[in-house]
């Protein structure tokens, strides 16, 4: 994660830097810009938190990180997202940000009506560790209980290197531009 706050307020940098000719330019863009970097900073406190002191011990508390880090998860790309909309680039999710998307709506997005009801998902309260949980799943089109257990730490290496590509990309990309 260290990394990713270096690319973070290398980003920063370059608003600070700008912000005259941004601000002038185009005032909502400029805030939209800020709160994004906002996002981006709160959210990698988040995830450092997980990832040097995991989830905790008590099962009350697992949950509650659990499902934090995995929001902190999706507002982080959000904000990426954002941040290339005001270049007028379209991101396309990669595998990284996909896995995690996909993770949050069967753990705790939409769990009972997950891919237009035909599935139902629970976490099993029992399998919740520091690095893995195990989601329970019922396909009502073939009437089938599954288990897939989840490497959460694998998952968010996948996830912290797309970011760490696309912070790189848009710190050149915001680098290059003299306004939104």
């Amino acid at each position: 994660m260290d990394k990713i706050k270096e690319l973070n307020e290398r980003l920063r940098d370059i608003l600070i830097d700008k912000t005259d000719a941004y601000w002038d330019i185009d005032k909502v863009k400029f805030n939209i810009f800020c709160s994004c970097m906002d996002v981006l900073d709160d959210t990698t406190l988040a995830i450092s938190h997980y990832v040097d002191k995991g989830l905790g011990l008590d099962e009350e508390e697992r949950y509650l990180k659990l499902y934090g880090l995995l929001q902190a998860v999706i507002i982080q790309q959000d904000s990426i997202i954002e941040l290339y909309k005001l270049l007028d680039i379209k991101y396309s999710l990669k595998d990284g940000f996909k896995q995690m998307r996909r993770i949050r709506i069967i753990a705790g997005g939409h769990p009972t009506n997950f891919s237009r009801g035909e599935f139902c998902t629970f976490i099993s309260r029992v399998t919740i560790t520091n690095t893995s949980f195990e989601i329970c799943c019922y396909d009502k089109k073939n009437q089938l209980n599954s288990h897939e257990k989840i490497n959460l730490q694998d998952c968010l290496n996948e996830h912290v290197s797309e970011l760490s590509d696309c912070l790189e990309d848009l710190i050149k990309l915001f680098g290059e531009k003299d306004s939104f």
